[in-house]
């Protein structure tokens, strides 16, 4: 991918000052996720080559379930209309 702008250049923790550009080649990250990292102020070289693993907390839609809520969530989650019996009678009213 040509990039007609350059990028800032950063100085690492080793000592090398690079380029975004340059970082993503030398570590194999995509050069998008390097400079996210970069521009946040990330010099460490080991965490900047360090590779995402796949894992997720959860499941790929985003649903928690309620046996792997939080207790807070949980609570909350209790509180609503739905599991109150006297608002259920009110709820199927109609």
């Amino acid at each position: 991918m040509k990039y007609k702008q350059p990028y800032n250049t950063f100085e690492l923790s080793d000592g090398s000052i690079l380029s975004a550009q340059d970082c993503a080649k030398r570590f194999n990250i995509n050069i998008t996720t390097m400079y996210a990292r970069l521009s946040r102020g990330n010099r460490d070289v080991s965490k900047l080559a360090e590779r995402f693993n796949g894992m997720k907390p959860y499941s790929d839609n985003g649903y928690i379930g309620k046996d792997k809520a939080p207790k807070t969530v949980r609570q909350a989650t209790a509180l609503r209309n739905a599991y109150d019996p006297m608002s259920k009678l009110f709820l199927k009213m109609k």
